[in-house]
């Protein structure tokens, strides 16, 4: 009961700010979602990764409410997908785009595109990651999706 009222929590939260966001998003983002959203999809699958997570990240920030669907598309992607959205982490300055990445993370498991749990160098960085955040707010947000992770 407890672990309901937390993930409601965190999801009203998550919707909150992903709806009160100034950012106005990124010209990518606003013309992939110019076209019709039934082929969603297959045009993402055109999109380099590096433009894939912008658009995530778009859908995600700047879409009211916050598009969740892109998610397993990106997870898809498998390892490289993973691999590209750590090495990005690594330089970013913004907690959202730590906390997108672990939706991503997550689906890859589920959806069995690549299991990062194989990966000790993936959990580490997965776990590391917590600390970059500035917020305290989101950084215990993090630690609790994180948590809630397979591994």
């Amino acid at each position: 009961m407890m672990r309901n009222i937390k993930l409601l929590i965190l999801t009203t939260a998550l919707i909150f700010i992903g709806c009160t966001s100034s950012e106005k998003g990124s010209e990518l983002g606003q013309e992939f979602y110019r076209e019709n959203t039934a082929t969603q999809s297959e045009r993402l699958a055109k999109y380099s990764l590096s433009d894939q997570w912008e658009i995530y990240y778009y859908a995600k920030t700047a879409i009211h409410p916050p598009d969740f669907s892109l998610s397993k598309y990106l997870a898809s992607n498998g390892e490289p997908m993973a691999s590209f959205i750590l090495n990005f982490l690594n330089s970013s300055k913004e907690d959202m785009y730590f906390l997108n990445s672990l939706d991503v993370l997550e689906d890859m498991k589920l959806y069995n595109y690549f299991d990062y749990c194989k990966d000790i160098k993936i959990i580490e960085k997965i776990n590391a990651n917590k600390n970059l955040m500035k917020d305290s707010g989101w950084r215990e947000i993090y630690g609790n999706k994180r948590l809630r992770m397979d591994c």
